[in-house]
């Protein structure tokens, strides 16, 4: 739901109040989070825009807990956060053409509001390159980082994650970077759950190739995507980076690109590939990331 307030001081501002209820269940926490979000947004010109927002939630997360026979970890917290980002689009007409740069801040208890104080970077910047009318190559370099006075008393869907379908594709959903290990109420390993970080980086290159003479909107693509989580910053290395490569389909339909996509993992570890103590728990399809959604990967 979103309020719209057009032609705020002038004809290129605008002014929105988007009230919000969310459940978000992921494999190592659930969170329920309401709030409101009221930005202002200036039209700079028709390819670039910046927004400046204010942010307030409550919240209420259940993380898993490594041993099955303990109950789940339950915080409560607000969040209040001024909100800061820009879009630069090179093609207003088209965002999959040149080059687009979206940087975003984020700043979390100012003044000493809400229960959190943190500050998110990010920057997102993409570039797509025809090299005829049915060939583009697109590229995209994602990079983020997070600073609070003690990152590991953080909840968990505050932290930074990567993997899976719009990131990197061999893996499923957040599972790139550091994990933990949980157990059944038996004490058997069960999974490795992804416990995030403070500093991420992802980046994809992917050919799509317009296949109108076998049918009309279909295609198809192969792409070569990395990444990698860091529990701290000054932890950061580049021979860290995780891979994953593979080839998709896709077809324009009324509601946008459908697409499906295959990834293997190139250089996977023994927590990658579900394998415990020399036993491996993840199945034949361990290796593989397979995704099905609408809309470009990037």
């Amino acid at each position: 739901m979103e309020y719209l307030f057009p032609y705020v001081l002038n004809t290129y501002g605008s002014f929105s109040v988007s009230p919000f209820a969310q459940r978000l269940n992921e494999t190592s926490f659930l969170l329920r989070k309401g709030g409101v979000n009221n930005s202002f947004i200036y039209l700079y010109r028709r390819n670039l825009l910046g927004t400046i927002g204010y942010e307030y939630s409550r919240n209420e997360i259940f993380t898993r807990n490594a041993d099955a026979s303990l109950p789940d970890s339950l915080a409560r917290f607000n969040v209040s956060s001024l909100q800061l980002s820009g879009f630069y689009n090179q093609s207003f007409i088209d965002q999959g053409q040149g080059w687009a740069i979206r940087p975003n801040a984020e700043i979390s208890g100012l003044f000493g509001t809400g229960t959190l104080q943190f500050e998110k970077l990010s920057l997102d910047v993409r570039r797509f390159i025809n090299f005829s009318r049915r060939t583009q190559l697109a590229l995209r370099i994602d990079s983020g980082i997070l600073f609070a006075r003690d990152i590991d008393q953080l909840p968990a869907n505050i932290l930074l994650y990567t993997g899976g379908s719009n990131s990197v594709r061999g893996y499923s959903r957040n599972q790139v970077g550091p994990k933990r290990a949980v157990f059944n109420s038996a004490g058997d390993f069960e999974a490795y759950l992804p416990t995030g970080g403070s500093s991420k980086i992802n980046f994809n290159a992917e050919v799509r190739q317009r296949l109108d003479f076998l049918m009309g909107g279909f295609g198809m693509v192969v792409f070569l995507d990395g990444g990698q989580v860091w529990s701290d910053f000054d932890d950061t290395r580049i021979q860290d980076l995780k891979f994953g490569a593979g080839g998709g389909l896709r077809y324009r339909s009324p509601v946008g690109p459908i697409r499906l996509d295959f990834g293997y993992k190139l250089n996977p570890d023994d927590e990658d590939l579900q394998i415990f103590n020399g036993v491996k728990h993840g199945g034949r399809m361990a290796r593989w990331g397979i995704h099905f959604s609408i809309g470009q990967a990037f």
